[in-house]
């Protein structure tokens, strides 16, 4: 199947839509080959999720605070202001795809070393 994909990277969850980004989903029309909006770099979410958690979640033990901080990055994924516009534009992605754990797969490697 042939597809288009368009990456956004979320370190900067909070950034403007970009001119490219209006422009691409406002005036290209890729006729029957779907569009698949890819944001990347999701795991900088957790940062995020963790920086907002109230004093006394901060005083939970580190794996729910990690719960809680991961679940704070989901909404502020879902929440995401490029999506909301991007899916309003004339040409909107025909699905989201959100890539997490990368980093794992570096431990991984590092281990072959």
């Amino acid at each position: 199947m042939l597809l288009s994909r368009y990456c956004i990277p979320m370190d900067q969850y909070h950034r403007a839509v970009l001119a490219a980004e209006e422009k691409f989903f406002g005036d290209c029309d890729t006729g029957n080959v779907p569009v698949v909006l890819v944001f990347t770099k999701c795991d900088a979410l957790l940062l995020q999720g963790i920086a907002v958690l109230t004093p006394e979640e901060n005083m939970l033990p580190q794996e729910k605070r990690v719960a809680k901080g991961q679940h704070n990055a989901n909404m502020l994924l879902k929440e995401n202001p490029a999506w909301e516009r991007v899916q309003r534009m004339r040409y909107p992605p025909k699905m989201c795809v959100e890539l997490k754990g990368m980093w794992t797969y570096i431990l991984d490697w590092l281990k072959l070393i």
